[in-house]
């Protein structure tokens, strides 16, 4: 794994695999409208068809710039689809979900979230935690 502020710039505009996180302990809504709050002890899961760079400025946004956006794994498109139930579906058999959300998990270890993205991906993580 290399560190992931020197790779964002070479990821940007790829597709894929990220997860992000609040960065402070204050809650805050998921999405502008939604009822669901996480912070620092939750953590998403998400496969962006938008570039990382569009995804994490909408994150950054959302959440008034308390937050990390990491890329995880360079996938196409089409790929995506089909691995991100299986994902879920795993992360889930581990973690709570938050509230009614999908994506979003009730933990801080990001680690033991990449090791289980990776192990179902078969792929090395692009980006260090």
């Amino acid at each position: 794994m290399s560190d992931f502020r020197t790779n964002i710039s070479r990821l940007s505009e790829h597709t894929g695999i990220y997860l992000a996180y609040p960065t402070t302990h204050t809650l805050k809504q998921t999405y502008r409208n939604h009822k669901s709050m996480v912070n620092n002890q939750h953590t998403k899961v998400g496969v962006t068809v938008k570039s990382f760079r569009e995804r994490s400025s909408e994150y950054a946004r959302t959440f008034d710039g308390e937050i990390e956006f990491v890329p995880l794994l360079i996938m196409q498109p089409d790929e995506l689809a089909a691995i991100e139930n299986k994902i879920l579906a795993a992360l889930r058999s581990e973690f709570g979900n938050v509230g009614r959300t999908r994506e979003w998990f009730d933990t801080p270890d990001r680690v033991r979230i990449a090791e289980i993205v990776q192990q179902i991906t078969g792929r090395a993580i692009e980006s260090a935690l």
